[in-house]
């Protein structure tokens, strides 16, 4: 069994103890493999030691500028200028890169867009 959560910080609202149900559900399901995706590392250790042994992190690298434009070239999104203040803008961060996608397809002036 395979569950994944995601956007795990919005969860407890960023309390330490605010995703105590998510904790009892790892515990109680062993053999599931939990893949648990947030921002922040989970900070379940400053509660209990014993996750310790339990948790495997692993920090995700940035969207790299090349990819981030890459994926906007198939979109497509012809006018390099946009492509690269929208890179700029996303900082990374792919949820922000297909925000701004959305917001270009959905300009009002789809004849000659700006930066």
């Amino acid at each position: 069994m395979v569950i994944t959560i995601d956007t795990h910080e919005k969860l407890g609202q960023g309390e330490l103890r605010g995703d105590v149900w998510l904790q009892t559900l790892v515990r109680e399901t062993p053999g599931a493999l939990i893949l648990i995706f947030g921002r922040d590392k989970l900070r379940w250790v400053e509660i209990d030691n014993r996750w310790e042994d339990v948790l495997d992190q692993h920090l995700l690298g940035e969207l790299s500028d090349e990819d981030a434009d890459r994926f906007l070239a198939q979109v497509p999104i012809p006018e390099e200028d946009i492509r690269a203040r929208l890179v700029g803008a996303a900082e990374g961060l792919p949820h922000y890169l297909d925000l701004a996608v959305t917001l270009y397809e959905d300009r009002p002036d789809v004849r000659a867009p700006a930066p």
